[in-house]
C-alpha cells in the first residue's frame, strides 16, 4: 500500500511539474503582510501594516458537514501546535485544523510547532466526534515556500507532505501561503500556481484512511490575496478568508472583493478573529447567518485556544447554533 500510494503521489506531483516546466521560478498567519504594489521588485516589499484574516469541490470529498448545524454550514476552528485549547470544543465542529506544518529550504517538512503534540490522538479525537481533520502547512513565520516548490524540490515536496498527511489519518490539507517574494510576483505568481497545482493534483490522487480523496483548502488573506488563487480556484476544494474584524460591514465588503477576484462564493469560510479581536461586541453568531443567508460555505474562529480562554468556547458554540 505505501509503494501503491508513493508512485500515485509521485506521477501525480509529476505530471503537474511536466505542464508547468517553463514556468519561473509560522507560527501564525501574518497580520503584518502588506497588499503587494505593482512597483514592488526583489526585497524590496513595503511592510505597512493591515487587516489580515480562508458542497463539493475538485475532489469529491464528502465532508462530516451536516450533521451539527443548520443548511450543512462548515463550522472550523485553528488549533495551535505550540499552544494547544485544552478543551477543544469537538462537539461543536465540522472541521478542526491542526495548525501547522512549515516548508524547509529543501522538500522536507518542518514539523517543530508540533513537537508537543501527540498527532494520532488529536486526530483520533476529532473523528470520534465526526470531524473532519486538517493539518495545516505555512502561515507567517513560514518564507520558504520559493525553496520547497523550485523545480528540483516540488515532486518530493508535494510528495512528502500528502504522505504525511494520510499517513497520519487526517482528512484533507491546510494551504496557508504568505510567502512576500511571491506577494510581490504577480498577480498571480507562477510558482505559487504551479506549486498548489501539484499539491491539489496530488491530494486529490490520494486517499485518505477514510476512503477519500484529501481535501484541500487555502487561507485567504482578504482583501487582496484573492487574485494570486484564481488561476487555480477550481483545484480547491474550499477558501478560508481571514476577515478578521468585528463588523459584518467589512466582513461583507471583503467577501464581494475576493469574489471578484475570483473566488466563488459557494467555496469561502469567513474567519473570526479572537485571538487579537476578542468577541465580536455582538457575538459570534452574526457571522454565521451572514455565510449561511449568502450561500457561503461556512464560518470558523481563529484560534481554539484564545476562544477557550477569553470565552469558554463561546464562539464557536455560537457558529454551530441552530
Amino acid at each position: 500500500m505505501a509503494m501503491r500510494l508513493s508512485v500515485m503521489l509521485a506521477l501525480a506531483a509529476g505530471i503537474i511539474c511536466c505542464d508547468v516546466s517553463g514556468l519561473q521560478a509560522a507560527k501564525r498567519p501574518d497580520r503584518g503582510l502588506p497588499k503587494p504594489q505593482l512597483e514592488l521588485r526583489g526585497n524590496a516589499t513595503s511592510r505597512a501594516p493591515v487587516r489580515w484574516r480562508p458542497v463539493s469541490g475538485a475532489s469529491g470529498y464528502i465532508s462530516y458537514r451536516g450533521s451539527k448545524t443548520t443548511a450543512g454550514q462548515t463550522v472550523m476552528s485553528f488549533d495551535l501546535g505550540w499552544d494547544r485549547s485544552p478543551n477543544m470544543p469537538w462537539s461543536k465542529l465540522t472541521q478542526a485544523d491542526l495548525f501547522s506544518l512549515a516548508t524547509e529550504d529543501g522538500p522536507g517538512l518542518d514539523t517543530s510547532n508540533l513537537q508537543g503534540v501527540n498527532v494520532a490522538k488529536w486526530v483520533a479525537a476529532a473523528h470520534a466526534h465526526h470531524v473532519q481533520a486538517m493539518i495545516a502547512i505555512g502561515g507567517s513565520d513560514d518564507q520558504k515556500w520559493q525553496y520547497a516548490c523550485d523545480k528540483g524540490n516540488r515532486a518530493q515536496f508535494v510528495l512528502n507532505l500528502v504522505s504525511y498527511a494520510v499517513t497520519n489519518g487526517f482528512d484533507g490539507i491546510d494551504i496557508d501561503i504568505e510567502n512576500a517574494l511571491w506577494a510581490s510576483q504577480g498577480p498571480p505568481s507562477e510558482q505559487q500556481t504551479s506549486c498548489v497545482e501539484a499539491i491539489a493534483a496530488a491530494a486529490h490522487a490520494a486517499t485518505s484512511r477514510a476512503g477519500k480523496p484529501l481535501w484541500l483548502s487555502e487561507d485567504v488573506i482578504t482583501n487582496w490575496q484573492g487574485a494570486w488563487m484564481a488561476p487555480y480556484a477550481t483545484r480547491i476544494d474550499q477558501f478560508n478568508l481571514m476577515t478578521y474584524g468585528n463588523d459584518l460591514a467589512t466582513l461583507a465588503s471583503d467577501v464581494r472583493v475576493t469574489h471578484s477576484q475570483g473566488v466563488p462564493y459557494s467555496k469561502m469560510v469567513v474567519g473570526i478573529d479572537v485571538d487579537d479581536y476578542g468577541e465580536p461586541r455582538r457575538g459570534c453568531k452574526p457571522f454565521s447567518d451572514y455565510a449561511k443567508q449568502h450561500d457561503l460555505m461556512g464560518a470558523f474562529v481563529w484560534d481554539a485556544v484564545s476562544d477557550h480562554a477569553k470565552a469558554a468556547n463561546a464562539c464557536v458554540t455560537a457558529l454551530a447554533s441552530r
